[in-house]
């Protein structure tokens, strides 16, 4: 199903981890209008309105809020400023984006994550080494997997902390969405008009399935059940989530698309072969981590697992990663029983493999 008003709750999320990790509209709409210079009256109107809505997202939070958003929200994973935004933080490991943001009363999600807690320990596990349990998990368990992660000790120790004590992390995290959650639906006139880009860019397709091959390059079962939502803080990123079905149940992929990241797409593909579109893929494989995983995938097709052993990293910072090359159009996916299998697209790799060619020769 297609649906046209944001999660209220999600939104407040990824505000809270954009600024935690230090993103900046306008710093965004800079690069922007380096890149696409033609563009740039268009940019100045969007980046103004987006502005003005992160402010007023602000303005809800007090001076104590910072140290809590910085733990919850900021990257567990080192790395540049351009790619933290990009990896999983404390409250990542904690919340289901899917199953917890989706609720619209706020009573229902209070309940909701109160009720989670139990499932935290097994979460972590699952989140850091990619290993599924069955059956009771305690604290040692825990305590074993985040230890013998490549996650930075501060990270580590963060985590644990949290494992021991998730009521009041989740306290904690209730009293940071909701106001913000609260403020974003009184901000509407703000960011309506962003819906309707939404609106024209996806409601022109035979079906669900056909547009999750042809926006993300992502192939899914005919029978599998979609919800695709806009997001207008994510306003440039998309992620998808499948989830694994209970028997009976039908496969739910759940899609949350920044307003604008049609938009931006269409910018890249129409200068495939530009300098600063170049410049932008190199940067993106330019974190080592992202080299390696494309370097992989040159090989074989693999999932997420597999390519955490692969480069050494915990399984929720690969998913990002892959989140990451995904929306370059570098890697496709494709959902096969219970796992999502990554492969190069070859059409596009070529075609920045040709373009750096062409233009070393031509200096």
């Amino acid at each position: 199903m297609l649906h046209y008003k944001p999660l209220s709750l999600y939104e407040a999320y990824f505000f809270l981890q954009s600024m935690a990790n230090g993103f900046s509209v306008e710093e965004y709409f800079e690069r922007l209008k380096h890149r696409h210079p033609a563009c740039r009256s268009i940019y100045n109107d969007y980046e103004g309105s987006l502005k003005m809505l992160y402010e007023r997202l602000g303005s809800v939070l007090n001076d104590d809020a910072a140290e809590i958003i910085d733990k919850l929200f900021t990257s567990l994973s080192n790395g540049s400023k351009a790619n933290r935004l990009n990896a999983p933080c404390l409250c990542s490991l904690f919340a289901d984006a899917m199953s917890a943001f989706r609720f619209t009363d706020y009573d229902e999600f209070r309940a909701y994550l109160y009720g989670f807690s139990e499932n935290v320990p097994a979460l972590i596990i699952e989140n850091v080494s990619g290993e599924t349990v069955s059956g009771e998990c305690d604290a040692s368990m825990v305590f074993d997997a985040v230890t013998a992660s490549a996650l930075p000790q501060k990270s580590k120790n963060n985590i644990i902390a949290a494992a021991l004590n998730p009521g009041k992390f989740i306290d904690s995290l209730i009293e940071l969405l909701i106001p913000v959650a609260e403020e974003y639906e009184r901000c509407e006139e703000i960011w309506s008009p962003f819906i309707e880009i939404f609106r024209d860019d996806y409601q022109k397709f035979d079906s669900e399935a056909d547009m999750m091959r042809s926006k993300f390059n992502y192939s899914c079962d005919e029978g599998s059940e979609f919800n695709f939502f806009p997001s207008v803080t994510a306003f440039y990123h998309c992620d998808v989530f499948t989830g694994i079905p209970k028997p009976g149940e039908k496969k739910l992929t759940t899609a949350l698309i920044g307003v604008l990241y049609d938009t931006f797409q269409r910018q890249s593909e129409s200068t495939d072969n530009d300098e600063n579109e170049v410049a932008r893929l190199m940067s993106i494989l330019g974190e080592p981590s992202r080299f390696k995983i494309i370097l992989r995938l040159m090989n074989s097709p693999a999932y997420v697992g597999e390519l955490a052993k692969c480069v050494n990293l915990a399984p929720c910072t690969v998913s990002q990663h892959l989140s990451v090359l995904t929306g370059a159009k570098l890697v496709t996916s494709v959902d096969s029983g219970r796992r999502v299998y990554h492969s190069i697209n070859h059409e596009k790799v070529d075609k920045f493999v040709d373009a750096i060619y062409s233009m070393l020769r031509s200096k």
